[in-house]
């Protein structure tokens, strides 16, 4: 395993020089990309039907194409998974990445192409274990094994051939055998449909075995941790793995959990952002000390920018990646060498840097709260508990927050669901400070809240342990990949977490 750690040192750094080529390059990466896309485009019905044959310029793509939500290309999609050829892309698609989402119960179909599963999806996981070993010259990952936390696989079954799945699962489908060693449980195992049974074997597998790392969504991968803690009977996880170096993380902001993994891990572990989706491998942490992500911009992906203010006014004007500007709010357009055209992700990010462009994520389109012109945004949210959590020790699993209208007797607010893994001695303390906190981050909010004129004081409500688990788990969401919604302007996800106690 030493022999095959330095091989993999060796391996890895030419990616790492490709990114830092691209980050030196970006407009012509992201050219090449635009060219290559438009070329293919050419052949497909959607190509005809937009007239990409006289497309040669970004404003004539932006033209001849309007901005797309799934909604608008599903028809298409549902021809693809059926089996047609050129529709939205050249040849047949016969494998789709599913999505729920993480505010809506209808699933989206992805689709992803070899090509672009080989491109983006794995370059882009190859790209962030590089830029790992690039900054850690002590790194030992592939000295051992990591945990995959993927979802399942499964026929079409109006058309036998499509498989559809997690992106995982894809990805895991498609896992060169050399790399296969290198993980922990083996392929069968990690593509198991009952999430139950799959957490019980990989927890069996992983407790023999020399882990050294593990990606996921913090959530169900502290959830994995535990169990493997429980079962192995060992003091603290350091004594089951002695070796365990790394946490990929990635879907949801890091900070309210860091304190529980640092308290599994007492001795200190090593941490890793990326940026990635069901639609693509969007983004890898730059540098150890700042949690900017490297925008992947040489992956099968044409990325254009719509500045959110004028989302929401309905402007859906777009700038390209030359136009953007640090500190803005963007929502993000992509498209991509699979058949995705001008389509709206439905993340939100602001660039930290335009030499390189780097970003962070701030929410979703749709996860935020403006029911009282306050634009609370995830990104407040989060930093708002988090130093809160910092000041008043306590640790959270999950949140989500829904307005308290207005009515002709009582003020409105924000109503929180919070469920501790550790509580704080004193909520109401916890939950005055929170509200300051937030008026802190935000303007908006703190003017609304001058005196108590429109808004109150923020309500927590307390769920009990294993609430969001619940509620995840009757909508049909339970799995290593599935998220929590964090803000909405209605009442709905409030609601309903309100009645499981």
């Amino acid at each position: 395993m030493g022999l095959a750690n330095s091989f993999m040192r060796l391996y890895l750094k030419r990616s790492a020089n490709k990114l830092a080529k691209t980050c030196a390059n970006p407009l012509a990466s992201q050219k090449q990309v635009f060219d290559a896309i438009l070329q293919a485009g050419k052949k497909t019905e959607w190509g005809k039907q937009h007239d990409l044959e006289h497309v040669s310029s970004l404003e004539t793509f932006g033209a001849n194409i309007p901005v797309q939500t799934y909604d608008e290309l599903q028809p298409y999609i549902m021809q693809m998974m059926k089996g047609e050829s050129n529709i939205l892309w050249p040849g047949q698609i016969n494998q789709f990445s599913k999505s729920s989402g993480t505010s809506s119960d209808k699933s989206k179909f992805i689709p992803t192409n070899p090509q672009y599963l080989t491109e983006n999806h794995l370059q882009g996981s190859t790209v962030s274990m590089a830029q790992y070993y690039k900054h850690h010259q002590d790194a030992q990952v592939f000295s051992g094994r990591g945990i995959i936390m993927g979802g399942s696989l499964s026929q079409y079954d109006e058309f036998p051939n499509t498989k559809i799945g997690d992106v995982s699962a894809l990805m895991m489908d498609k896992m060169p055998s050399v790399a296969r060693p290198f993980h922990s449980p083996d392929i069968q195992t990690a593509l198991i449909d009952d999430w139950i049974i799959k957490l019980e074997k990989i927890v069996a597998d992983a407790i023999t075995k020399d882990i050294r790392n593990i990606s996921g969504v913090p959530t169900w991968v502290l959830v994995l941790l535990r169990k493997c803690l429980e079962t192995s009977g060992k003091k603290s996880l350091r004594e089951l793995w002695p070796n365990f170096e790394l946490f990929i993380h990635g879907g949801v902001n890091f900070e309210p959990y860091r304190k529980e993994f640092l308290q599994l891990f007492p001795d200190g572990i090593r941490f890793q952002e990326v940026y990635n989706a069901s639609e693509g491998f969007f983004a890898v942490q730059y540098e150890p000390a700042s949690n900017d992500l490297a925008l992947l911009l040489g992956h099968g992906i044409f990325y254009e920018f719509i500045p959110l203010a004028e989302y929401h006014k309905g402007n859906m004007a777009a700038v390209p990646l030359e136009g953007v500007q640090t500190g803005v709010h963007y929502v993000i357009l992509m498209t991509n060498i699979s058949g995705l055209w001008r389509y709206i992700i439905g993340d939100t990010i602001q660039f930290t840097s335009t030499h390189p462009y780097l970003i962070k994520i701030t929410g979703r389109v749709s996860a935020f709260i403006n029911v009282f012109g306050e634009e609370v945004m995830v990104s407040n949210t989060d930093k708002a508990i988090a130093k809160t959590c910092e000041t008043i020790p306590a640790i959270i699993n999950e949140y989500s927050v829904g307005p308290i209208f207005l009515t002709n007797t009582s003020k409105g607010g924000h109503e929180w669901v919070i469920e501790f893994e550790q509580q704080p001695d004193d909520l109401q303390k916890f939950t005055t400070l929170l509200d300051q906190n937030l008026q802190q981050i935000n303007g908006d909010y703190e003017a609304k809240r001058s005196h108590n004129i429109a808004l109150q004081e923020l309500k927590i409500n307390v769920a009990p342990v294993g609430t969001f688990e619940q509620w995840l788990a009757q909508k049909g969401k339970l799995g290593g990949q599935r998220k929590v919604p964090r803000l909405s302007n209605s009442r709905e996800h409030i609601e309903a977490l309100l009645q499981l106690f």
